[in-house]
C-alpha cells in the first residue's frame, strides 16, 4: 500500500514541475524512490495541494508541457492523471478493505479518458493487460476491466513516472 501512496504523491509531484514549465527531462530521475518520507500524510498532502495550485494557475489548462517523448498540450496531461488518480482510488479502497464503489461521474470521466488508449497501457507498464469486460457490465466494472483489473487484483506496481 506504501508503494501506491507513494506512486500517486510522485504523479501528484510530476504534474505540478510539469505545469510550472519543468521539461520531463530536467526533472529526470529526482522524484524516484520513496518520496513521502517520516510523514506520508503531510507529504501526500504536500504533493496534492502542489498540483491542485499548478492546475488552478492562470491559463495553465490552455499551455503544453514537455513530456519525455516531446511537447503535449497539459489538459491531455491532467485528463491522463485524473484518470489515474480515479483508479488508484479505487486500488487504495481495495487495498485497505473499504468500499471500492467510485464516485460515478468520475468513473464516468475515467472511462472516457481511458477509452481511446487503454489497449496501449499495457506496453507502456503503466497498467495491466485489458480484462474480459463480462455482458452489462456497469461503467465501474468496465473501467477496472480496462485498467486490468477485477475484484482481488489490487494494485502491485511501483511506476514513478508520468504517462509519457
Amino acid at each position: 500500500m506504501g508503494d501506491l501512496v507513494n506512486h500517486v504523491a510522485v504523479q501528484e509531484q510530476w504534474l505540478a514541475l510539469l505545469l510550472s514549465g519543468a521539461p520531463a527531462a530536467a526533472v529526470g530521475d529526482r522524484l524516484d524512490g520513496d518520496q513521502l518520507g517520516d510523514d506520508p500524510v503531510l507529504s501526500f498532502k504536500r504533493a496534492a495541494t502542489e498540483a491542485k495550485e499548478a492546475i488552478q494557475a492562470t491559463e495553465t489548462l490552455d499551455s503544453t508541457v514537455t513530456l519525455w517523448s516531446g511537447p503535449a498540450p497539459a489538459r491531455d496531461l491532467v485528463s491522463q492523471l485524473t484518470m489515474d488518480l480515479v483508479v488508484h482510488s479505487w486500488d487504495l479502497a481495495r487495498a485497505i478493505g473499504t468500499d471500492e464503489g467510485l464516485p460515478a461521474l468520475l468513473v464516468a470521466f475515467a472511462l472516457w479518458e481511458v477509452s481511446d488508449y487503454a489497449d496501449r497501457l499495457t506496453g507502456s507498464g503503466l497498467f495491466d493487460p485489458p480484462l474480459p469486460v463480462p455482458e452489462g457490465p456497469g461503467w465501474q466494472t468496465r473501467l477496472l476491466a480496462l485498467t486490468g483489473r477485477q475484484a482481488g487484483t489490487p494494485f502491485t506496481g511501483t511506476r514513478t513516472e508520468p504517462v509519457r
